[in-house]
C-alpha cells in the first residue's frame, strides 16, 4: 500500500460495521475490559448505532487496518464549554494488537480531539488489571490522575480503575514524535 496510511479511523456505519461490532462487543476477550456487563442483544445494538449520528456528545469510529475493521475508538462526554471529553478504544484483532495499531489509532483520535474539536483535556479510564494500555497512554503524554478503588465488580472480584488524562499542551509536545514513530502506519 504505497503512500496510503495503513491505519485509519472512520465513523461507525451501520451497513458496514454493525455485524462485526456486535461480535466484538459480545466477545469475552473484549467485554472483560468494558463497564457494560449486561448481555448485548442485536436490537439494542442496532438502536445504539442508529443513535450515534445525532449524538453531538460523542464521536464513535472504527479502526481500519489496511481497510479491514480492527477495533473501535471513541470520544464521549464531549463538553465544548469546558473543552474536555473522554476517550476509549479497543483493538479487537489479535494480530493488530502487536503491530502498533492501538497506538496509531490513539494518535488519530487525539488529533481529532485536539486539532479538530479543539479540546483542552482528554480523559480515559483503564482497568488496573490491564496495565499495557496504561503504559501506552503514558507514552502519549497521559498522566495518572488517580485510582478508583474497587470500582468495578466482575465475576466475584473488585477491580480498580486508573483515571488518566492528557492536556492539549502535553499532547502538543508529544504529537510530532508519536506521529513520526508511527509513520509506517498512519502516513
Amino acid at each position: 500500500m504505497s503512500g496510503q496510511p495503513r491505519v485509519t479511523i472512520v465513523p461507525i456505519n451501520e451497513e458496514e460495521h454493525a455485524k462485526v461490532l456486535f461480535e466484538w462487543r459480545k466477545s469475552p476477550e473484549i467485554s472483560r475490559f468494558m463497564y457494560t456487563r449486561d448481555p448485548i442483544v442485536w436490537d439494542s445494538h442496532i438502536a445504539w448505532i442508529r443513535s450515534l449520528p445525532q449524538n453531538q456528545s460523542r464521536k464513535d469510529c472504527v479502526i481500519l487496518l489496511d481497510g479491514v475493521p480492527a477495533g473501535t475508538v471513541n470520544l464521549t462526554e464531549i463538553d465544548n464549554t469546558h473543552r474536555r471529553c473522554s476517550f476509549g478504544m479497543y483493538v479487537a484483532l489479535p494480530l493488530a494488537r502487536v503491530q502498533g495499531v492501538g497506538a496509531a489509532a490513539e494518535v488519530l483520535v487525539l488529533e481529532l480531539a485536539f486539532d479538530d474539536l479543539k479540546m483542552h483535556k482528554v480523559s480515559c479510564e483503564v482497568f488496573a488489571s490491564n496495565p499495557a494500555p496504561v503504559a501506552m497512554h503514558q507514552r502519549m503524554g497521559f498522566k495518572i490522575e488517580g485510582t478508583f478503588r474497587d470500582h468495578v465488580f466482575d465475576d466475584g472480584d473488585w477491580i480498580d480503575v486508573v483515571r488518566m488524562s492528557v492536556l492539549e499542551n502535553e499532547w502538543a509536545s508529544k504529537a510530532a514524535m508519536m506521529r513520526g514513530l508511527l509513520s509506517r502506519l498512519i502516513g
